[in-house]
């Protein structure tokens, strides 16, 4: 198997928390997040 060039620690590289990213880390159950419709609700007095 590969051999590691060193074994020296190397700190971990997280992506900046500042920059948008692709993905969304978190999906809502039941949510598409493609729909793009939209439901009209009266408001409820």
């Amino acid at each position: 198997y590969d051999q590691p060039e060193n074994a020296d620690v190397m700190p971990a590289r997280f992506p900046d928390p500042r920059e948008p990213s692709g993905n969304p880390d978190v999906v809502l159950t039941g949510h598409d997040p493609t729909d793009r419709t939209a439901e009209y609700r009266p408001r409820s007095h």
